[in-house]
């Protein structure tokens, strides 16, 4: 056993030394080896600023900036990934050196409070940046100053404020209320909520009943109900201690992750599920203690750890930790990968990319103890995933979606498939992502793409964007597409316009066809030969999974989005070819009928040649009313409609959703 023990520190001796020139001291590093297993790092990046504060946008870029005591404005850079050019963009309205953000579900990034000059003293202010037009704007005050508050997207939309100090000193000054960012903007105050939790930085996150959790750095961990004027609970105790800059993060819904942390620093780390109840538990412990880290959630769910020092004091750079590592939400163990060249301590930020890469930046001001300096660069991680084969594509994918549709992922690639997944952008400062989340998608497969379930509920997947992977069976990922999610629109009258169906009679589209019933319709036209044959394909296989019941208990409607070629006869003639039987009505009309018509259903007015690959189903006179792939398996169909009160349901997809 000793002989093994001096090998095996020769061979982290050998990791060392590629390392010692740039960084001297005490440093803890993995072992060179193949990419596939520890991952890469790129060589430093020089940087405009130290990246104190960095969020992910819709658009891919990264915005970022580091701290300035002289002025109460910033200098706020926007890094393209896919260039690597800064935009140099100015917020005048406050200085959010130590402010809180996160993203809103339409994409616009929330910065809570700020820095007034000196450390302690925060701000009131409420600004806010527009990805689509780079500027910056100003809101409502808070009702106090905040420095170090934290934000939290909530499930309906708005976001929490908690935290932060509007004086000097540790605890004198402190900003007790919680605040939340209505929706229709300006602050509402948790009032009954007052006092419970006023601290620097708390680690919140939105649980899967709707309330949040306050997960840290502190063991009492209650939880927060953010309705009306707000409420705390009591819920559970963590074990190790008060865990000051360490990291969380919930890696499913309700199921949190806290690691590092403490003085001197801890290598421990602790799960809770808050979906049973169950109490805090320790998981295995990194192999390394650090504060001053990130935990970073991949794109395929597990939790990568770096940076940091395992030397005690507040920021002691001769423990710097080099060597990242990667927890296995599966297994609960902690792996070794490859080690970066560049300390990141006190103020570094780690921001997952679409590609699935990881930026690690910043680090400083003031520099870390033990000769460090100021980190105006950074440095790419590739994990091992990006290293064991080709990598699936995503050929398109809608740029929005609602809570429990199914909607079409187009790919080649789909017979390979193993997972799809989605993480929320990051917005990470301070030892702590206010932004991300992550959700296991349910999916099937099938020719030329995928049919993939949207999380069921907003507690699950707050509103806003989210990038789509899918994985391959060797757990590639994909680059990500950017999604949106929201809920669904408040249901729209139906048009009751006259309309004519395949044997030329005169009907109104509502009474006669919608109303009281349950339907299935999709859109087609007579000479369309992509999309339609494949819908009238599955609307055979559907009436003939009906049998009887077809006309009776379900009706299946076909709309013409060709008004002025498609006749009742070419209609008639086109349902001959599926075997259309009564109960399944083929409509056609007045070309400005139907422009009404599917404006209201498909969003377009009839247009030859373009139509929605939709189905809609359900009885809508009931609220029941559902948005579908028109790529789904019949099986699918009959599920949403025995929902609505007919037929039978189907198989389970491929994979279950995790949480919904």
């Amino acid at each position: 056993m000793r002989h093994e023990a001096m090998r095996a520190a020769l061979r982290r001796f050998a990791g060392l030394a590629l390392f010692a020139v740039l960084v001297p001291g005490r440093l803890a590093a993995a072992p060179a080896d193949d990419p596939a297993r520890v991952g890469r790092w790129s060589a430093p990046l020089a940087w405009p600023v130290v990246a104190i504060h960095s969020s992910l946008l819709p658009n891919g870029k990264v915005l970022t900036w580091e701290r300035k005591d002289s002025v109460l404005t910033t200098e706020t850079h926007l890094w393209d990934p896919a260039t690597g050019k800064f935009d140099k963009l100015i917020n005048p309205y406050a200085s959010v050196f130590c402010s809180g953000h996160t993203l809103m579900p339409d994409g616009t990034l929330l910065v809570a409070g700020g820095h007034h000059y000196r450390d302690g003293v925060g701000e009131k202010t409420s600004t806010f940046f527009n990805f689509k037009t780079s500027q910056w704007s100003k809101g409502q005050d808070m009702n106090d100053g905040r420095w170090y508050p934290t934000t939290c997207a909530l499930s309906n939309g708005e976001v929490l404020v908690v935290g932060g100090s509007s004086g000097g000193g540790e605890t004198v000054g402190m900003s007790p209320l919680p605040q939340v960012w209505k929706t229709g903007g300006g602050w509402r105050d948790l009032t009954s909520a007052s006092g419970r939790i006023a601290e620097y930085y708390p680690w919140l996150l939105l649980g899967p009943d709707g309330k949040v959790f306050y997960a840290g750095p502190g063991t009492e961990t209650p939880l927060l109900d953010t309705t009306g004027t707000g409420k705390w609970e009591d819920w559970r105790t963590s074990h190790y201690g008060y865990r000051d800059y360490g990291s969380a993060v919930m890696y499913e819904p309700g199921k949190v992750l806290i690691v590092g942390g403490g003085n001197p620093p801890t290598a421990t780390a602790e799960v809770i599920d808050l979906n049973t109840g169950s109490d805090w538990r320790f998981t295995d412990p990194m192999k390394f203690a650090r504060r001053q880290m990130n935990a970073t959630l991949l794109a395929d769910g597990t939790v990568l750890a770096t940076g940091g020092t395992s030397s005690p004091g507040f920021n002691n750079a001769q423990g710097a930790v080099l060597a990242a590592e990667l927890w296995s939400p599966a297994t609960g163990s902690w792996t070794t990968l490859a080690s970066m060249s560049v300390r990141r301590l006190y103020h570094s930020t780690a921001v997952l990319l679409p590609d699935g890469r990881v930026l690690s930046a910043g680090g400083g001001m003031p520099a870390a103890d033990g000769g460090d300096t100021d980190h105006r660069d950074a440095q790419i991680y590739e994990p091992p995933y990006l290293f064991k084969g080709p990598r699936p594509v995503i050929k398109s994918a809608p740029e929005s979606v609602t809570y429990g549709a199914t909607f079409t992922v187009e790919t080649q690639d789909a017979a390979t498939i193993e997972d799809v997944t989605w993480v929320r952008l990051s917005s990470v400062t301070h030892a702590f992502d206010e932004g991300q989340r992550f959700n296991h998608l349910g999916f099937s497969r099938g020719a030329g793409g995928l049919t993939v379930t949207a999380p069921a509920r907003p507690e699950l997947s707050p509103p806003g964007y989210y990038m789509l992977f899918i994985l391959n069976k060797a757990g590639v990922p994909s680059v990500a597409k950017m999604v949106r999610i929201a809920a669904a629109p408040a249901q729209a009258a139906m048009p009751d316009v006259e309309v004519l169906d395949q044997d030329g009679r005169k009907l109104h589209f509502y009474r006669d066809l919608i109303q009281g019933r349950t339907v299935a319709m999709n859109f087609v036209y007579t000479s369309c030969t992509a999309f339609c044959p494949l819908l009238g394909r599955t609307f055979t296989a559907l009436q003939q999974a009906l049998g009887d019941r077809l006309g009776k208990e379900v009706s299946l409607i076909s709309v013409s989005t060709d008004p002025q070629t498609d006749t009742p006869e070419r209609l008639k003639a086109w349902g001959a070819k599926f075997g259309a039987r009564p109960g399944w009505t083929l409509v056609t009309g007045d070309r400005k009928n139907l422009d009404v018509l599917l404006q209201s259903l498909t969003g377009d007015p009839a247009r030859r040649g373009e139509h929605s690959p939709a189905v809609l189903l359900g009885n809508y006179d009931q609220g029941k009313w559902v948005r579908e792939s028109g790529l789904a398996a019949p099986e699918r169909y009959l599920e949403i409609l025995a929902g609505a009160g007919a037929a039978s349901p189907a198989a389970p997809a491929t994979r279950t959703a995790q949480g919904n």
